[in-house]
């Protein structure tokens, strides 16, 4: 099940959205939901920082502070995987909107027919994307892990703790096991943490604290820092 959250400033348009999103989702029997909508930038992106989200619809010409592209860029900043989708009446932002790795652009008024041939679409790229999984074995259970939604990976003894947005499992896998299969934006930050770089809230560089998406908190290692620099973009 993916995770849709709707940011807009217009009551009746946000609605008349999640309205659509939900009937076209039942229709063609696609396991999503819109776990949250807001009119308001600064409580929409406190939500982004502290919850699992695949899919964000932003306005554009949002009525406050920060625009939908301001949004979106810092939206971008924290989560490098986020699906982001605008909708907007001046169709003029379309280059600036793709700057941040933008889905789709949607023209409002939006209509059912645009609407459910981008939440297709959408569904199967997510659906191609979680293809990226592995097995892990706990104990007598094995789960399927999609890769990419793993925060990060904790030495814990013997064993390690894996951590994705839902649960905590613990695995006899070590990080030299973990560190062969899993893709390039997971980087060893210390001897007993492996995290995923697009998963990253903060780096405080003095106290060498990686604070990540579930708020968590893992540490860099002198060690390690020169990599982790060079991979994460800190110079």
């Amino acid at each position: 099940m993916f995770k849709i959250a709707i940011c807009d400033d217009n009551n009746s348009i946000r609605a008349k959205l999640i309205s659509m999103i939900n009937l076209i989702m039942e229709q063609n029997n696609i396991k999503g939901e819109v776990v949250f909508d807001s009119d308001d930038s600064d409580t929409f992106y406190k939500y982004i920082l502290q919850n699992h989200v695949d899919v964000v619809f932003l306005d554009i010409e949002l009525k406050c502070m920060q625009s939908g592209i301001d949004l979106a860029k810092k939206i971008r900043n924290i989560n490098k995987s986020i699906n982001i989708i605008f909708s907007t009446a001046h169709i003029e932002y379309v280059l600036l909107a793709y700057k941040f790795k933008t889905f789709d652009y949607l023209v409002k008024p939006l209509g059912y027919d645009k609407l459910e041939e981008c939440l297709l679409r959408l569904v199967q790229y997510i659906s191609s994307d979680s293809l990226d999984s592995m097995k892990i074995k706990s104990g007598s259970t094995t789960y399927v892990v999609i890769k990419n939604e793993i925060i990060f990976i904790e030495k814990a003894k013997s064993k390690s703790h894996l951590f994705t947005p839902d649960e905590m499992i613990e695995t006899n896998m070590n990080l030299e096991d973990f560190e062969k299969v899993l893709p390039t934006n997971f980087v060893r930050a210390h001897k007993s943490y492996i995290v995923n770089i697009n998963k990253i809230v903060k780096v405080d560089y003095v106290s060498n604290e990686i604070t990540m998406s579930n708020s968590y908190k893992c540490y860099l290692g002198r060690k390690f820092k020169k990599h982790f620099c060079d991979i994460f973009g800190h110079k």
